[in-house]
């Protein structure tokens, strides 16, 4: 019988589906598939690979580029450049900047936070050359309120920022409201100003801006410490549309805001984040039959405030499509949290894929209820696992197959036998943190990774 050869290389498809499967990986990994071989490295130059460039901490390790690196690419990509983003590049120079907006005329969204060193003069060449753009972040940058309101001026269809730092963060939300067409979500990191005279962002500020912008969805106040639970009255009732909300260190907040908000754009939110809010408590979710049910809420982070195990089960109750779930305190003592919620929440919540606690310890009858019920979880950070036992671990082990990432801490009873369970069962894995887990040896490390080569292991 004649044999056929069933061998396949990827270099016998067509380049346009090559280039398509390219497209599906990272900046980091693209760079790095570049010297696979010439074919790879001439078909990785296309113009259609490069609508992004994306240096932030989480995608690439922006202390391997330099300004000459970027201006490379910037200057051989940069008529289809899109999206850049250079958040926490320190090294990034207005020089950088301006070769950006010679060469990214199509440039929509602009992320430059924590680039202390670019400053006005980098904008303006920003704003007279990219005039379609529509997202742009100046917090932590060199970026005055003067820079900002020029490139406003020209750049009247941008329909996201994130402002704060140099800039004075009230006279910005002015600029905003005389400048912007139609603003979708804001990003406003106060800061307390060094001189009494200078304008904060207060109740008015935030009731202007809703006002004149009655479709925003997302917006984010951190350190607006002069915003008090009258502006949040107003807000729903000017953005019903509201989808995403956080709210972080604005400490004259209380459960009153917080509920107002709740109460009418229940329907529509799908992020809330509420973060060192020592005002909101479980009042806040007191009467849970009036607390309506979050249809659309996929996450939900609450770190430092006064809640306690029923307030969180309270609103995780009420949101049956909750996909991230981070809760505890990093600063309170003794903590409100302990995970009392998990074996009431994991029987609702079973759409849940990220899950991590902060305080408290954890139990057996804590992880049993999540691996019984939540067998899709991809995310899990268990922390302090001191009165755990095998009876827990396992069902996490055995029945959470997807699991890409898990923390567990403290715990004596993972062993070298508990990491030989964890290979045979948890082929995703991609993050394993077993700290302080003293009965793990570099040996049982090492055989761990020999089976899952591609898990970050740390002990």
């Amino acid at each position: 019988m004649e044999s056929y050869n069933s061998s396949f290389l990827l270099n016998d498809l067509p380049d346009s589906i090559i280039l398509q499967i390219f497209c599906k990986f990272t900046m980091k990994e693209r760079l790095l598939l570049r010297r696979v071989c010439w074919k790879w490295c001439h078909l990785l130059e296309d113009y259609s690979l490069w609508k992004s460039i994306d240096l932030s901490e989480d995608n690439f390790p922006s202390s391997k580029v330099s300004n000459t690196i970027l201006e490379r690419w910037i200057t051989s990509w940069g008529k289809t450049i899109q999206h850049i983003d250079v958040s926490d590049c320190k090294w990034l120079t207005d020089v950088i900047i301006k070769k950006v907006a010679q060469n990214c005329v199509d440039l929509r969204s602009l992320n430059i936070e924590g680039c202390f060193q670019v400053s006005d003069a980098g904008m303006n060449e920003i704003a007279r050359n990219c005039t379609r753009l529509k997202s742009v972040n100046v917090f932590l940058s060199g970026v005055s309120e003067e820079g900002f309101e020029r490139l406003l001026q020209q750049c009247r269809d941008l329909d996201t920022v994130k402002l704060g730092s140099r800039g004075n963060c009230h006279r910005m939300i002015l600029s905003v409201c005389g400048n912007v067409k139609d603003l979708k979500a804001i990003s406003i990191h106060d800061v307390i100003p060094f001189d009494e005279s200078e304008p904060v962002v207060d109740d008015i500020s935030l009731w202007k801006l809703c006002t004149s912008f009655p479709g925003l969805t997302a917006i984010d106040l951190t350190w607006c410490c002069f915003i008090t639970d009258d502006a949040l009255f107003a807000l729903p009732f000017c953005c019903p549309g509201l989808t995403s909300f956080t709210v972080r260190e604005c400490h004259q907040i209380s459960d009153r805001g917080v509920r107002a908000v709740f109460q009418i754009c229940h329907v529509n939110l799908s992020t809330v984040h509420l973060e060192r809010l020592y005002n909101v408590t479980d009042v806040l979710t007191l009467v849970p039959e009036d607390l309506k049910p979050f249809c659309n809420l996929s996450y939900l982070k609450v770190i430092d405030t006064s809640i306690s195990d029923i307030g969180i089960a309270n609103i995780a109750e009420k949101s049956p499509n909750l996909e991230t779930l981070v809760v505890g305190e990093h600063c309170f003592n003794p903590y409100n949290v302990h995970g009392g919620f998990i074996p009431s929440i994991v029987e609702t919540c079973q759409k849940l894929k990220r899950f991590k606690l902060y305080s408290g310890r954890m139990q057996d009858s804590y992880l049993i209820a999540i691996g019984e019920n939540l067998s899709f979880i991809t995310d899990l950070y268990l922390g302090d696992c001191r009165d755990c036992t095998s009876k827990g671990l396992l069902p996490i082990i055995t029945r959470c197959r997807w699991l890409q990432m898990l923390n567990i801490q403290n715990c004596a009873h993972v062993t070298g036998d508990t990491l030989v369970i964890i290979s045979q069962n948890l082929r995703n894995l991609r993050a394993l943190e077993i700290l302080n887990c003293r009965r793990i040896t570099t040996l049982d490390v090492l055989e761990l990774k020999r089976k899952l080569p591609m898990c970050d292991v740390r002990y």
